[in-house]
């Protein structure tokens, strides 16, 4: 019998995400290190090494190579996907749904930002939801 996979994304980096409830002797959490879903996102070095440093804290092992590729070969059941509003991780795992089932496991949102706003950076992303992660008056903050 095939096992199950949980494909961790670089947008569900903490142990606490529910998607890891999903773990079991029949399911295996993997996060593939896929350089071209890298360079698509843009990420500097930094942000790298954040990944990197971010999954060896977690229960999943990391393999290089093709997204689609390696989830061929391990022949799941089924897989689980972190829920992400990022459209270019949306789009990246668009067609692993062509090699076996897909189940999306939601979280708490960390803010109420609409899901079709559009960011390219984190500054105007932070723009958007400071008021409700901070749940102040950020007008006050700093003064």
């Amino acid at each position: 019998m095939s096992q199950n996979i949980i494909l961790i994304h670089p947008e569900a980096l903490r142990s606490n995400h529910p998607i890891f409830r999903h773990v079991s002797n029949n399911t295996q959490a993997i996060f593939v290190w896929d350089e071209e879903l890298f360079k698509e996102l843009n990420y500097s070095l930094k942000r790298l090494i954040f990944v990197y440093e971010s999954l060896i804290e977690l229960p999943v092992e990391i393999i290089h190579g093709d997204t689609l590729e390696i989830i061929s070969t391990y022949n799941p059941q089924k897989i689980f996907i972190p829920f992400t509003h990022n459209p270019t991780i949306n789009k990246y795992y668009e067609n692993i749904n062509s090699v076996s089932p897909v189940e999306v496991i939601n979280d708490v949102s960390f803010s109420t930002v609409k899901p079709s706003f559009k960011y390219s950076r984190f500054f105007q992303y932070w723009n958007k939801a400071k008021k409700s992660v901070m749940n102040v008056n950020v007008d006050l903050i700093g003064k």
